[in-house]
């Protein structure tokens, strides 16, 4: 897991990650996440916000075989 920190909002960070050239495949999103797969590795994206920092968007991204 790789934990992230950004001051872009969730929804603009999850439509990076559905943008990926290749694209993703068996993509399944929700409301703050996203997860699909692509040679062969999955790919799960998180965001939450921080009640006490709501400038900031946590994400943890992770890739596994």
């Amino acid at each position: 897991v790789l934990p992230l920190q950004t001051d872009a909002p969730p929804h603009q960070v999850l439509a990076s990650y559905k943008q990926l050239s290749p694209p993703l495949k068996d993509v399944e999103s929700g409301d703050g996440f996203i997860a699909g797969s692509r040679n062969g590795l999955s790919f799960s994206v998180s965001t939450t916000v921080p009640r006490d920092m709501p400038a900031i968007t946590n994400i943890e991204v992770e890739i596994s075989e």
